[in-house]
Formats: structure tokens, sequence, C-alpha cells
């Protein structure tokens, strides 16, 4: 089977492989304003929805070139000579990596809130997208035992 080699899934590809540094540079954007208001420096509120939206997009497009590319791709292409598998794959389900990114864009909502707005809500938005990330998983995770694929258990 011949590799993709567009533009895009090359972007992609690099993208995927350097997702650490695009997070935390996306976290660092988000913050930005706080930090900057917090020296003093007199943040507008446009400016502020600016940073917002640009560090949110950035972790976005990233965590979708992840799975579009495919981490065992971006995995074994940094590792020399090996190949990814289709079966590697196959480890997470669809569902299972839809819930964990609700789960991290309620942590980076509840991030920016509490910074931003209000602290105890921030704090219980937090916690809140933990545990629905905590509830969705494990009841997922119980509908795979039972051999249903969407966590449907029959309730």
């Amino acid at each position: 089977m011949e590799r993709d080699t567009s533009l895009a899934r090359r972007v992609a590809r690099e993208l995927a492989s350097r997702r650490l540094f695009a997070y935390a540079f996306g976290l660092a954007i988000v913050t930005a304003p706080q930090a900057l208001t917090s020296l003093g420096v007199t943040v507008t509120g446009v400016l502020r929805t600016g940073f917002l939206a640009v560090g949110l997009g950035l972790m976005v497009v990233t965590y979708v070139a992840e799975l579009w590319v495919g981490r065992n791709e971006v995995d074994s292409s940094e590792e020399a000579g090996a190949a990814p598998t289709e079966a590697d794959d196959d480890r997470y389900s669809t569902r299972d990596r839809l819930v964990v990114g609700l789960a991290a864009l309620g942590v980076a909502v509840g991030v920016y809130v509490a910074l931003t707005v209000d602290q105890l809500a921030g704090i219980l938005f937090v916690g809140g997208a933990l545990l629905f990330g905590q509830y969705a998983f494990r009841r997922g995770r119980e509908g795979d035992e039972n051999g249903d694929e969407r966590g449907v258990v029959g309730r």
C-alpha cells in the first residue's frame, strides 16, 4: 500500500509529531492575557477573545491532525524503520476519542473561566469535565465487556 504524501497529510503528520509542543503553546496563548493583566498590561476584550480563539484553534487542529494521521503513524515515523499497522489504529474507538476530546475541551474551558471569570465556577467546570470523561469512559468499557460497542447496556 502506497503512503499518501499530499501536502495536507505531511503538514498534519508534522503537527501531530510535535503535538506536546503545540498543546503547551496553545495553553500558553490561552493564559497569556491573564498573565499580561497581572503584569499591569491592559488587555481588551477583543484581544482576549483573539488569544482564546488562536490558542484553542491550535489545540483543536493539532488534535484533528493527530486523529487523521493516527498517533501510531506519528510515533512509528519517529522510530527508525517501524511502520504502523492497521491493528494499532483500533486501540481506541471513535467514541473513546470523542469522549476524551470533549473532556479535554471542558477542562480547557474550565481553566479559562477560572482565570478570567470566576475561580469557583472554573473549578466546578473542570471537575464536571473530568467526571464526565470518567463516567463516559467507564460506561463505554462496561459496554465493551458486554459485547456492545456503543456502551449502551440496555438500561
